[in-house]
């Protein structure tokens, strides 16, 4: 146990891009709610003219419930992907990931009026992270892959399922879709240089 605990990737350039992430989400956690409703996705204000809501909005969480559980997934990655992408390159995955969700829903669904919460994003990155491992022939890329796009199916299908307390009816499917597919179309086109070097 000590032995894969000493192996987990400590160093600063794998563990400060998730540390600042999480500070960012902690920072907007925090933030007065008026100041927080100036950032959440809210299709008509975005329409008027509110870009900055189609990255912020994935930034906002109301309950701490939902805020820990995505913190939680930002560490989770860093767990499995952190090798992938270090310094500048996590951000910018990061938020490439999280415009996609959201321009996904603003394009191509416009049933969702308002979203806020990370797991649009976090479910792109373990859409890009099975990609990744199976382009370094890591055979749980496929199972990890194989498992969110099911698992995003299944949403659309029949409806998200209640996870850790957050109601199924908050919970975004199309967010989610449009994360797995922004994840997965980011992993096919960066290149392994550009990610490790």
């Amino acid at each position: 146990m000590l032995t894969l605990f000493k192996n987990l990737p400590w160093s600063a350039k794998y563990t400060v891009p998730p540390l600042v992430v999480s500070l960012l989400l902690m920072l907007v956690f925090f933030l007065p709610d008026a100041t927080k409703l100036t950032l959440t996705f809210e299709r008509e204000l975005i329409i008027q003219g509110q870009w900055w809501r189609l990255l912020t909005g994935q930034a906002v969480h109301w309950g701490l419930g939902h805020f820990i559980m995505n913190v939680a997934g930002v560490w989770l990655v860093w767990l499995l992907f952190a090798e992938y992408a270090t310094g500048w390159r996590y951000g910018v995955i990061i938020v490439a990931i999280a415009v996609a969700s959201n321009l996904g829903m603003f394009w191509f669904d416009p049933k969702v009026e308002y979203y806020v919460g990370f797991s649009g994003t976090l479910y792109g990155l373990f859409a890009w992270g099975g990609v990744q491992d199976i382009r370094h022939k890591v055979p749980f890329g496929w199972l990890l892959l194989v498992a969110v796009v099911v698992k995003v199916a299944y949403d659309l299908r029949f409806g998200a399922v209640s996870i850790s307390g957050v109601s199924a009816d908050n919970l975004a499917v199309a967010a989610h879709f449009f994360g797995v597919v922004g994840g997965i179309l980011l992993a096919l086109v960066s290149n392994n240089r550009w990610q490790r070097g």
